[in-house]
């Protein structure tokens, strides 16, 4: 091959899944440093290995060829792969963007939160409440669709509260939103113009700034949770170029940065909807965000219990579903001890499959509030339902000679202490 040179892109021959790289630094030794985009830094001897040059359409790479890659490389930040990163976001939602709990936990939220914009804010209702000069109105809409999340901080909501109070920053707040969402100009000039406003009503935060756009149209536009997203970037060594003040470069970068994480996630058959899967996706790789205790390190309580039992409560977890049915019904079996199939009589699901299924995900909703993963099958698939329940494999001393789920003497007690039995 031709001889390389510091900048060149490579690929390794029999480590494809490492991805493209760039070289680093050669050394006399014989010795070359090469950053593989899903793999990190690596130091190889061209003795041993033959590296193959790539070049034109194949070479180019949005982080790798950013003029700032290398000073970020040698900063010494652990490097995620986003191969690495897509096994754990699976560890914590098996079925990847279709998992029931990621779709409880993670999306539904913001689509509800999505769905209230549309109603109260949409281009034709913006419009008509500006024409009729109700300003005001336009604020209390923003605030309420606001709330509908815990995207924003409490204090960032207050602060925008208190800056819309005057009819005069109101009418400012509700013109520069509107040409934000639904103006023909640059996108940059609007951008811009509303940044000014949130600057002058003392709200000029980044989630702020971000929210309605994002609600608004998720194909594309994303949402900036500073620390998040920060974590987010220097984990796949992207540049976001970030600042805590209102700007576009910052902006522009999330952009970029946004489009490269979906298309990556497509091509790693992720299937992504829109920016708020990718959104949560960055989130859930995020050190401490899903910090999973495994296995036999798992030390339930009676308390952790109920404060799982009472967070889902209050997030609708149980709405129009029979978990907690089968909770009760489990509950009041003799021992707490049940099999599939009386959980499915005892729901009204069609046999025992569908009793099985929905038990764990019961298990499975709660251990991301418990922050705990459960044991694995054979074939690698989580038992979710041990996070609610030991087991006694089917034998002539159980039930009808069926499996039986054993549920956990923590889980009892907070089921009385909650009064849910």
């Amino acid at each position: 091959m031709c001889a390389l040179a510091v900048g060149d892109k490579v690929l390794h021959p029999k480590m494809e899944d490492w991805g493209v790289g760039k070289v680093l630094e050669l050394s006399a030794d014989g010795k070359v440093k090469v950053f593989f985009i899903n793999a990190g830094e690596k130091l190889l001897g061209l003795k041993y290995v033959t590296l193959e040059k790539v070049t034109g359409a194949e070479a180019s790479h949005p982080i790798l060829d950013n003029s700032t890659f290398t000073e970020r490389v040698t900063k010494g930040t652990k490097h995620i792969g986003l191969p690495e990163a897509r096994l754990d976001f699976l560890e914590i939602f098996s079925d990847g963007f279709e998992d029931q709990a990621y779709l409880d936990i993670e999306r539904n939220y913001k689509v509800n939160a999505r769905e209230l914009f549309l109603e109260l804010l949409n281009e034709q209702e913006f419009k008509k409440l500006l024409d009729d000069c109700e300003s005001e109105e336009i604020a209390r809409r923003a605030l309420q669709v606001a709330n509908k999340t815990n995207l924003i901080f409490p204090n960032e909501k207050m602060s925008l509260k208190d800056g819309l109070k005057t009819p005069e920053n109101a009418l400012m707040f509700a013109q520069t939103l509107f040409e934000l969402l639904y103006g023909v100009g640059e996108y940059r000039d609007r951008f811009e113009a509303f940044a000014e406003c949130l600057n002058k009503v003392d709200a000029a935060k980044w989630p702020i700034m971000t929210y309605f756009p994002f609600l608004a149209f998720p194909e594309e536009q994303m949402f900036l949770k500073p620390e998040i997203t920060k974590h987010a970037a220097e984990l796949t060594k992207a540049e976001l170029n970030y600042k805590s003040e209102l700007n576009w470069l910052t902006y522009s970068c999330l952009l970029d940065f946004s489009k490269y994480l979906y298309e990556e996630l497509v091509k790693m058959e992720m299937a992504p909807r829109d920016m708020i899967d990718v959104q949560s996706f960055m989130w859930c790789i995020t050190p401490g965000k899903y910090d999973m205790v495994e296995g036999d390190a798992f030390k339930p309580t009676k308390t952790k219990y109920k404060q799982a039992l009472r967070s889902m409560d209050a997030d609708g977890r149980f709405d129009n579903t029979q978990y907690r049915k089968m909770l009760k019904a489990q509950y009041d079996s003799e021992g707490h001890i049940i099999t599939a199939t009386l959980l499915a009589d005892a729901a009204g699901y069609a046999n025992y499959n569908a009793a099985n299924l929905h038990y764990g995900t019961i298990g499975k909703l709660l251990s991301h509030h418990l922050s705990y993963l459960p044991p694995k099958r054979a074939n690698g698939e989580r038992m979710w339902w041990r996070t609610l329940s030991d087991g006694n494999e089917a034998s002539d001393a159980t039930i009808d000679g069926h499996f039986e789920f054993v549920m956990r003497p923590e889980l009892v007690a907070a089921l009385e202490e909650i009064r849910w039995v």
